[in-house]
């Protein structure tokens, strides 16, 4: 199923000998589920050398921007400042540089 919002799930456990604690043999699970995170509003301040962007959040839930000056590197950096708590409106992220002449970010989100 490839669409968002909440989405529920059962298991349920049986067998052919007699269970006297049925009540234990199914359970569900209930979970949001949210779209990929859409960056927009990309902005360079040549001036100050650093760049912003406008990153849609989700109450609740915390953003960290982490980048890499060259996808060969072998991890990613988190921008300074730590996570962005998600309020349900669109956020402001601004890496402070120094800026290289290329950088690579991604989102992680924590829920």
């Amino acid at each position: 199923m490839n669409t968002t919002g909440p989405k529920s799930n059962t298991a349920t456990a049986s067998s052919t000998t007699s269970d006297a604690a049925t009540g234990n043999n199914s359970a569900s699970v209930s979970v949001e589920v949210f779209g990929p995170v859409q960056i927009s509003g990309l902005s360079y301040n040549a001036g100050a050398g650093t760049f912003s962007m406008s990153v849609p959040t989700v109450n609740g839930a915390s953003y960290v921007v982490e980048f890499k000056n060259a996808l060969t590197d072998p991890g990613w950096t988190p921008l300074p400042g730590g996570p962005v708590p998600g309020n349900g409106a669109a956020q402001i992220i601004t890496d402070p540089g120094p800026l290289p002449p290329t950088r690579f970010y991604r989102i992680v989100v924590q829920y």
